[in-house]
């Protein structure tokens, strides 16, 4: 029966992966629940549904879940990075940080957790107007980098990172290869568009901020974007952007 249940939670545990890539994440988690029932010390398990949760923005049940996972597998490394990454959603810093300096500690080719660690200190950058967060950070991003040179997000991190110390050259050249590397990374034509708002290149901004909104509406967005209209003077566009940026959430 031990053998079999083990396999049955095996097979739970590979549709349960295979829904979560599709961006079917409830019915991933109900999978990775039953393989869970079947064998309650799969690691995996709990490290997968943990993931699914992270992704519905649960971050309470991915940190139980990578928690457990951790419990079951002390030196697994992706358990303490993606813990680390709820833990930095849900708004963290220290322990957010010793998790993910403990999965690079235990892997350090894993990019992400170098990834994770510096939005944690860039948020702390931003939070208390640290620069050398921001240098910690930018460091972090950089490492992510040299280990994947096609991390499209980490230029990204790093470009807001740099915008953070006012850097706005360098966040526009970052914004720009992450576009290069991910045509839809709504975050990088946000933080390409903010840097050249600030070097008084409005009309680039207004470009950029307008695809970011074709991909994603966010109040901040045209909250920015109504400055740039502004500054060129197209005061109709600038009080439309307002009033979008007001507007109630749908």
């Amino acid at each position: 029966m031990g053998l079999l249940r083990t396999l049955f939670g095996g097979a739970h545990n590979s549709k349960g992966r295979a829904y979560a890539e599709g961006g079917a994440y409830d019915r991933a988690i109900a999978e990775f629940t039953d393989a869970i029932r079947l064998n309650p010390n799969n690691a995996d398990a709990h490290l997968q549904r943990a993931l699914a949760y992270g992704e519905k923005a649960e971050h309470d049940k991915a940190v139980a879940d990578c928690t457990q996972a951790i419990t079951l597998d002390p030196k697994n490394a992706r358990a303490f990075c993606w813990r680390g990454a709820n833990l930095v959603d849900k708004g963290g810093y220290d322990e957010p940080i010793a998790d993910l300096t403990e999965a690079i500690r235990l892997d350090p080719s894993l990019a992400a957790a170098f990834v994770f660690r510096g939005i944690a200190r860039s948020k702390n950058g931003f939070a208390k107007q640290l620069v050398s967060e921001f240098d910690r950070a930018i460091a972090d991003f950089t490492q992510a980098i040299r280990i994947d040179p096609n991390y499209a997000n980490a230029y990204q991190k790093r470009a807001m990172a740099y915008g953070g110390k006012l850097d706005h050259d360098q966040a526009i050249a970052d914004s720009s290869t992450a576009l290069r590397l991910d045509p839809k990374n709504v975050e990088a034509y946000f933080s390409r568009g903010v840097a050249y708002k600030y070097k008084k290149e409005y009309a680039k901004a207004v470009a950029d901020l307008t695809q970011a909104i074709a991909l994603k509406s966010s109040h901040v967005f045209y909250q920015v974007r109504a400055q740039a209209y502004r500054a060129l003077g197209e005061e109709a566009k600038a009080c439309s952007d307002e009033r979008r940026a007001q507007a109630p959430t749908q």
